[in-house]
């Protein structure tokens, strides 16, 4: 495994983290539901974005044009 996709695995499982934090948070507190969707969705695709196994697929590669055939 390449020190990369190392990285990317880290920063995909700290974005799940931070998922997961603010929504037990948004649970116990009185909190705005569009904010806390759209931040919810927003590190959830971000969270998707990172992970090396999303990022190295061949669908992945054929859709943003990093087709190395």
């Amino acid at each position: 495994m390449k020190t990369k996709n190392i990285f990317w695995a880290m920063v995909e499982a700290g974005l799940w983290y931070l998922f997961a934090v603010y929504f037990f948070y948004s649970l116990q507190n009185p909190t705005d539901i569009w904010t806390t969707a759209l931040v919810l969705l927003v590190l959830g695709y971000l969270a998707a974005w990172a992970c090396p196994l999303i990022r190295n697929s061949g669908t992945w590669k054929n859709a943003f044009g990093k087709n190395e055939s």
